[in-house]
């Protein structure tokens, strides 16, 4: 997860394209073989399910403390470092998909469950919520889709 703006943890999609034309910029400017995006929903969703296509990355039943969320442990948790909770781990090893921050995907939509949610239903990894990209919020960050220029 990246957070944009230190100090002001409020990230909208807005933020999130102006940081990726940015980065984009230095990498060009770099002659970098590397473009930063957004992945569309079906690579995020893939890289949360795994191929068995699990219900949360770890499987199929609901447990608050294997993510970053409202009840994580206990208690209201506001701010984590990366994979503070080493079990909110997909099959293919990528870390924080169901908890910690909700992440913008390419549609202008919020993918994944976040601290600040109360409720298993907002963990599965098909829950969504296209919300445009003027919405902004404390739970919300982005991790973005690193390929080769021009693909």
């Amino acid at each position: 997860n990246i957070y944009l703006v230190p100090g002001n943890p409020h990230t909208s999609g807005r933020d999130v394209e102006e940081f990726l034309r940015w980065k984009n910029a230095r990498l060009r400017a770099e002659n970098s073989p590397w473009q930063w995006d957004l992945p569309i929903p079906s690579q995020w969703v893939k890289a949360a399910r795994g191929a068995d296509r699990r219900t949360y990355p770890w499987g199929e039943r609901f447990y608050y403390p294997l993510c970053v969320n409202a009840r994580w442990p206990g208690e209201a948790v506001i701010e984590t470092l990366p994979h503070e909770e080493p079990r909110d781990e997909s099959p293919f090893g990528v870390a924080d998909m169901a908890g910690s921050r909700r992440e913008w995907t390419a549609d202008d939509a919020l993918q994944g469950g976040s601290w600040g949610d109360p409720s298993a239903i907002y963990f599965r990894m098909s829950f969504r919520e296209g919300l445009g990209n003027g919405y902004y919020n404390h739970t919300c960050g982005l991790r973005p889709v690193v390929r080769p220029k021009g693909r």
